[in-house]
């Protein structure tokens, strides 16, 4: 029995190193994905909305939009981005992009940031983001 054991090792192994056969690649019978390599190295970060000195009625919905660009200026798909206000400091939204009317009346500094996977830190801000009600401004004329 060893023999043959013995035999039917050797000619399996002059079979696989003959050079004929190319052994091209093993199904390990896993379905896990490589994920591909994000480099966010000299990423950067801009506030696409508002722009500074934005109007932003108080109490309406507005859009705030931020994105996050590569070296090459392509897009990079991370959601972490924090946001934060110079006057209302109790808002503080996460995301790229999102639809908000909790900020409170005043003259805003908007700041974007994130924390990247690589350790980075990136922000931007936008200055003078007015808000106020529709109805508020100057007035002239006899009362």
């Amino acid at each position: 029995m060893q023999h043959a054991l013995i035999i039917l090792l050797t000619a399996f192994s002059l079979f696989a190193c003959s050079p004929k056969y190319n052994v091209i690649g093993i199904d390990t019978g896993s379905e896990e994905e490589e994920e591909e390599q994000v480099d966010y190295s000299n990423a950067t970060l801009r506030i696409v909305s508002p722009t500074s000195g934005s109007f932003v009625p108080y109490n309406d919905l507005f859009y705030f939009e931020a994105e996050l660009l590569d070296k090459d200026g392509n897009q990079l798909d991370f959601d972490d981005i924090t946001w934060t206000s110079s006057v209302d400091t109790a808002w503080d939204p996460v995301g790229l992009a999102f639809e908000d009317n909790t900020l409170d009346v005043g003259l805003h500094d908007i700041t974007a940031q994130v924390a990247l996977p690589n350790g980075d830190r990136v922000a931007y801000s936008v200055g003078g983001v007015l808000v106020q009600s529709a109805y508020a401004g100057t007035y002239v004329g006899t009362f």
